[in-house]
C-alpha cells in the first residue's frame, strides 16, 4: 500500500544537500551504500516522522515500503539525452546551465533568451541545450527534478516555461513562490503530460528522499559525525536515477570548466545561476543580448572561415 506523506518537503541543512550536489563521485561508495541501506532500515520508524515529504502519495506498486514503511531508492536506467533546441548540427552549442529559483536565470528567459531564439535557433545557426545547477536547496532540487519527469514525456521546454512563471509570479524575480509536489503536478496537467506517469516519476524521487534523510536523521541521532552522515546521505540518495541526471549535469558543469581556455578560468572562480557555454567559452550571469550576440557571432565567424579552409 503506498505510504501517505506530508505535502511539504522537510529538507536536511543546505549544507548538506550542497556537498551530495556537488560530491558526484559519492553515488559509486557501493559499500557504503548498503551500510546506509541497512541504518535506513533500522531507523524506518524515527524517519517516517522527521523525513516529511512533498507529495499527497509517495509510491507505486512499482515502489512499495520497504525497510519497515520507507522506499528503497530505486535503480534504473539514466536519462542521457538532454533537453535541446534547434538544429542538431547547428555550428554554435550553447549550453545554459540554471536553475527555476534563480531569479536572474528567469530574468534572462523573459529578456535575451527570445532575441537569441528568434535570431539563432530559429534560423538553424544554434544548437541550444539546457542543464541543471542547484543552488537553492531543497525546493530547487524539486523543481529541477520535475523539469526532468516532463522531458521524460518529451514536453519539458514547455514545462520549463510554466514552472518560470509560476515560482515568479506576474514575472516579478523580487519574490517567489516555493512549489510543492501538487503545484508540480498542477503544472504537469497544464501542459498536457500524463499525469500518473509524472506522478509516480516525482513521487519515486520523494520516497527516495525521505527513505535517505531517514538514515542521514538516525545517523545524526547515533552521534555520527556530520561529515559522515552527509556522505551517507549521499550515496543513498545518488542511487535514484533521477539524482543521478541532477549529478551528470553538475560532473558536465565540472568537464566544461576544466577545458576552458587558460585566460577564461579566472571566471569560473564565480560560476553561479545562470552559466553559460558558447562553443565552449563561458559566460557567467544573465548579461544583455549584445554580449551573447558579440560571442555567437565571433563563433560563427569562426565555423565560416573553418569551412572554408577545408
Amino acid at each position: 500500500m503506498a505510504r501517505k506523506v506530508r505535502s511539504f518537503f522537510k529538507p536536511i541543512p543546505l549544507v548538506v544537500l550542497m556537498a551530495l550536489i556537488v560530491a558526484a563521485g559519492l553515488i559509486a561508495a557501493s559499500q557504503l551504500s548498503a551500510q546506509w541501506k541497512q541504518r535506513s532500515a533500522t531507523g524506518a520508524e524515527a524517519g517516517s516522522q522527521a523525513g516529511s515529504g512533498i507529495g499527497a502519495e509517495a509510491g507505486s506498486g512499482e515502489e512499495e515500503a520497504q525497510a519497515g514503511g520507507e522506499s528503497s531508492p530505486s535503480h534504473e536506467a539514466v536519462l542521457t539525452e538532454q533537453p535541446v533546441k534547434g538544429n542538431p548540427d547547428a555550428p554554435v552549442v550553447i549550453v545554459e546551465f540554471a536553475e527555476f529559483y534563480c531569479p536572474f536565470c528567469a530574468r534572462y528567459l523573459w529578456e535575451t533568451y527570445p532575441k537569441i531564439e528568434e535570431e539563432y535557433i530559429d534560423r538553424g545557426l544554434v544548437r541550444y541545450e539546457f542543464r541543471n545547477l542547484v543552488v537553492h536547496g531543497a525546493v530547487a532540487l524539486l523543481a529541477a527534478v520535475a523539469g526532468e519527469c516532463a522531458h521524460e514525456q518529451g514536453k519539458f521546454w514547455a514545462f520549463h516555461d510554466r514552472l518560470f512563471e509560476s515560482v515568479f509570479p506576474g514575472r516579478n524575480i523580487y519574490k517567489h513562490e516555493q512549489l510543492d509536489l501538487d503545484d508540480l503536478k498542477e503544472l504537469a496537467r497544464g501542459v498536457g503530460l500524463d499525469l500518473a506517469r509524472f506522478s509516480r516519476c516525482l513521487e519515486g524521487f520523494n520516497a527516495d528522499y525521505n527513505y535517505c534523510l531517514a538514515g542521514y536523521n538516525r545517523c545524526m541521532e547515533e552521534g555520527e559525525a556530520r561529515e559522515r552522515c552527509a556522505e551517507g546521505f549521499s550515496s543513498c540518495l545518488g542511487e535514484n536515477r533521477m539524482m543521478q541526471k541532477i549529478l551528470e549535469d553538475r560532473r558536465e558543469l565540472q568537464r566544461l570548466i576544466e577545458e576552458l581556455p587558460p585566460e577564461e578560468r579566472e571566471q569560473a572562480q564565480r560560476i553561479g545561476t545562470p552559466t553559460f557555454f558558447i562553443n565552449g567559452h563561458i559566460l557567467v550571469g544573465a548579461q544583455p543580448f549584445a554580449k551573447f550576440k558579440q560571442m555567437i557571432d565571433r563563433e560563427l565567424e569562426r565555423a565560416k572561415a573553418q569551412g572554408g579552409d577545408e
